[in-house]
């Protein structure tokens, strides 16, 4: 009970003060990478700027603009549709906050909440506070306020993640504990080569790795290399990361559907396709290229990221460049296993 006066009183419920309440408007959390890097990574960054980030219960609410229309284009209540394609992939990626048991299975909004109190005791208040809240976190997203992801000329002049890899690696840490998955995975032969297919909805970007997957299968012994495809959006969320935490090489192409790339061992690489005539500024194309969330890749210190070209992929220089790149990178990963005596 909180006394306004004399003779006024204001009752609330209080959470259990393990709760952290984070209130956050979600911009597009319809697709996978805007969801773990412009939402979830933001939140636990705050969590992490206030040591709320262990022993807590975090109590995530989508926060809805009182706007009296649909909200801000793109995000999840612009649209019906959207709003039913952020709840799908909210409810497939929550577990990555709150563990694979988490208490709902529906993110609560601020004008959605299942509040109820003990059963057989009738409400005495419409109001709920927590001990922790936070919020703000617009400037702690992978691309900040000023710039996008890398579809204009400007996204390229400055950088938001710089010093952020150490960080970016615990984040990473942070979830596959949420779903138990080990946060460690020791490379040996044969080294694990995957393929993500048809990781996008945008037709041009799904491409054909199917020279790739056959190079590499006729160039390497199958006790040395082992060469797997997946469309990782048909699987589980625990599959899709179990698979990522074992794997040495990466081949996708940039988008948020290279999300999964993230949760690699410390060591591997990404090999990450662009259209090099990709770029948009104002709707318009502009015939430049589009490195779509190279910002935070190239500062996730735990992997090795190259970005190849689109548009001359099936060329033969650039599939003798390919395969001299993933020959590079497994003699990398060699090279490093034979100097493991030195530090233990």
């Amino acid at each position: 009970i909180r006394r306004l006066g004399p003779d006024e009183t204001l009752s609330y419920y209080e959470l259990p003060p393990s709760v952290v309440m984070v209130p956050f408007h979600s911009m597009n959390a319809a697709n996978p990478g805007h969801l773990v890097w412009d939402d979830f990574l933001p939140i636990y960054t705050l969590l992490t700027m206030f040591q709320l980030e262990r022993r807590t219960d975090l109590l995530m609410m989508r926060y809805i603009l009182k706007d009296g229309v649909r909200g801000l284009w793109a995000s999840c209540d612009y649209t019906d549709e959207k709003k039913n394609d952020c709840k799908t992939m909210q409810r497939k990626f929550l577990p990555l906050m709150l563990g694979m048991d988490p208490v709902h299975k529906d993110m609560p909004t601020t004008e959605e909440f299942d509040f109820q109190v003990k059963q057989g005791t009738e409400p005495k208040s419409t109001l709920v506070c927590a001990a922790h809240g936070l919020a703000g976190m617009g400037a702690l997203t992978d691309h900040g306020t000023r710039k996008l992801h890398g579809w204009e000329d400007a996204d390229y002049e400055t950088t938001q993640n710089h010093g952020r890899g150490g960080m970016l690696y615990e984040f990473r840490n942070f979830m596959l504990n949420n779903i138990a998955i080990p946060t460690e995975y020791q490379q040996k032969p044969p080294f694990r080569i995957v393929f993500s297919e048809q990781s996008s909805n945008i037709g041009h970007r799904n491409l054909d790795f199917t020279l790739q997957k056959q190079m590499i299968q006729e160039s390497f012994n199958p006790s040395y290399v082992m060469v797997e495809s997946y469309v990782f959006s048909r699987l589980t969320l625990y599959q899709q990361l179990d698979i990522a935490s074992k794997t040495s090489i990466f081949i996708t192409t940039c988008g948020g559907g290279a999300v999964t790339s993230m949760f690699m061992p410390r060591g591997s690489s990404v090999l990450m396709y662009y259209l090099e005539y990709g770029g948009v500024v104002a709707g318009r194309q502009t015939g430049k290229p589009a490195r779509l969330d190279w910002d935070l890749f190239n500062n996730m210190a735990h992997l090795k990221v190259h970005w190849l070209p689109v548009g001359t992929m099936h060329e033969e220089s650039d599939l003798r460049a390919f395969l001299f790149l993933i020959q590079h990178e497994l003699d990398g990963l060699i090279r490093e296993k034979s100097y493991d005596h030195f530090f233990n």
